[in-house]
């Protein structure tokens, strides 16, 4: 019997086959038949080998469940490994999502046993935790990676259908714009300094909070007060200027956290934990509605900086080079709803009224 970090590995003769089993934590995980003693081990052989590459981070060791689960032969942990090295090896977010939508449909099943089903399950699982449409989309694309991995490995023969975007219901536009008391509150209950540095940086920004996560030191350049951010959504690099609160943000972060190679915490799911629970105390010490908590999540930080600066007279053009829009129509959006083309049609068409009057009050010749 072989041993490999709490996994063990053995051959037996039963009933005239040889029997090769692996078990973990002295749960059988995986158990194969085969006509000769030498099929049994180099099955075991190639067995082992997936359990030491399970060590290295780079090619996708993730927990002790995780990686007990993708010795299972073609299980979803197993389909996850494969796509962690291939089609998520530089993208961290992808791998946790990837992981994640792989919990979500059962890490030791079989991918064969996957259907539309359990594709819908987890779409709902999602809705539940009140997911944006395009947050849901995003775990089921990594589900048709994981899947079109398995197709290609001839572990399943077809693909379920995945859930389309027209058969999810539309969220409703959020609007919220959060008050500067609001905001003061809410750094009040942030737990983690990391996160409270986030938070402004967001605030004062207005960038995604993804980009704000990858923004590595060296895109900061504190001579000629310009930060670049490269790793963006919509695949638009651009460069913005530094104002003085955000400098005073970077330059406390850069003094707490000398030696990392990112001013800000990189794992969104315990900055979400930390940012959600602030918001909750924040409603209920101001008594603000249950809407308005529900409507409230990071991205409002990013929509609240765009509309000071639409409010503040930026034009469209302006907002969507300082935001990464990739459409303008996103841009003008802001425009609207922050009343100055509003007010400007109001003069406009009082204006215009008071010339047809004057008009109409002229004799006709």
């Amino acid at each position: 019997m072989n041993s490999t970090n709490n996994v063990l590995m053995g051959i037996s003769f039963e009933n005239g086959r040889w029997r090769a089993r692996v078990t973990v934590d002295g749960k059988c995980l995986s158990r194969r038949g085969f006509g000769s003693k030498e099929d049994a081990e180099a099955w075991l052989l190639a067995t082992k080998q997936a359990a030491v590459s399970l060590k290295k981070p780079h090619l996708g060791s993730i927990d002790p469940a995780f990686d007990a689960a993708a010795l299972q032969d073609r299980s979803v942990a197993a389909v996850c490994r494969m796509a962690l090295r291939l089609d998520w090896p530089d993208s961290r977010i992808g791998r946790e999502r990837g992981v994640r939508a792989a919990r979500m449909l059962g890490l030791e099943r079989p991918i064969i046993e996957i259907t539309t089903e359990d594709l819908d399950e987890m779409v709902a699982a999602l809705r539940e935790e009140n997911y944006e449409v395009s947050s849901i989309l995003i775990y089921v694309s990594a589900a048709s990676v994981m899947l079109k991995r398995a197709l290609r490995m001839r572990w399943i023969h077809q693909m379920p259908l995945l859930p389309e975007r027209r058969t999810l219901k539309l969220s409703e536009p959020r609007s919220l714009v959060i008050k500067a008391e609001w905001y003061e509150r809410l750094l009040f209950y942030l737990k983690s300094d990391r996160a409270k540095l986030l938070t402004q940086f967001l605030w004062h920004i207005g960038c995604r909070v993804g980009e704000a996560q990858n923004l590595p030191w060296e895109r900061i350049n504190f001579s000629n007060k310009r930060i670049s951010f490269i790793k963006t959504k919509s695949s638009m690099p651009r460069t913005l200027p530094m104002s003085a609160d955000v400098e005073q943000i970077l330059l406390q972060a850069k003094r707490l956290y000398q030696r990392g190679d990112y001013p800000f915490p990189r794992d969104y799911g315990h900055f979400r934990n930390d940012y959600k629970p602030a918001v909750r105390f924040t409603c209920r010490e101001l008594g603000l509605s249950e809407q308005i908590e529900k409507e409230w999540c990071i991205h409002t930080l990013r929509h609240t900086c765009l509309t000071r600066l639409a409010n503040a007279g930026a034009n469209a053009p302006q907002l969507q080079q300082w935001a990464g829009h990739r459409s303008l129509r996103v841009s003008q959006g802001y425009i609207h709803g922050s009343g100055i083309d509003l007010e400007s049609l109001i003069s406009l068409e009082g204006s215009q009224r008071s010339a047809d009057w004057a008009t109409v009050g002229q004799p006709h010749w």
